[in-house]
């Protein structure tokens, strides 16, 4: 006879591979996710325990997004740096620097052209990569959210455990915290 086992659907979460910015908040949300777990597997059986193990399992799907989003964001992060921001601030100050030497020296035609073009472009890349550094901390600023919302969850289960009360109720405030948190990262899987 064949016994089906159960995998961790965390197992590929890998925080250690990041760097801090990355791991330690992914971390914090592991360990707020095994509080979860250990407070709802305290829950008698009954309806209130399966919907809990239900948003468990949502809850590691968010994790999940999470993971991939952070090592994307790690990912990009390490090609940002190696783009070197200051230096493009840098590159866009002596285009300026140019143009208006330009202006100021009567220059016209194809000088002139050639220096705003080169202003644009340097405006463009120096615009693109703050926009990317601005995705980058909206992403961490996601992340340092997730444990604290999974302890939320974890608080309201405990609620529910304590008072013995399967109400509907809380047990569908504890699943619009971790809807909250799948829609956090799922649109970014």
């Amino acid at each position: 006879m064949f016994r089906r086992t159960r995998r961790d659907p965390l197992a590929e979460v890998r925080p250690h591979e990041l760097g801090a910015r990355w791991a330690a908040p992914l971390e914090a949300a592991l360990a707020a996710r095994h509080r979860f777990v250990t407070v709802v597997s305290g829950i008698e059986p009954g309806a209130a325990r399966t919907r809990l193990d239900e948003l468990a399992s949502e809850t590691d799907g968010a994790l999940g997004a999470a993971w991939t989003q952070a090592r994307h964001a790690r990912d990009t992060e390490l090609t940002v740096s190696e783009l070197d921001i200051v230096a493009a601030g840098d590159r866009l100050k002596v285009a300026r620097r140019n143009l208006a030497t330009c202006r100021e020296q009567g220059k016209s035609g194809s000088e002139l052209a050639v220096a705003r073009a080169t202003v644009e472009r340097e405006a463009d890349r120096f615009a693109t990569l703050n926009r990317v550094v601005n995705e980058l901390d909206d992403i961490a600023e996601r992340l340092g959210r997730l444990a604290p919302d999974i302890d939320a969850a974890s608080s309201d289960a405990a609620e529910i455990r304590l008072m013995h009360a399967a109400n509907e109720p809380s047990v569908e405030t504890v699943a619009l915290r971790v809807s909250a948190l799948r829609g956090a990262f799922s649109e970014l899987r």
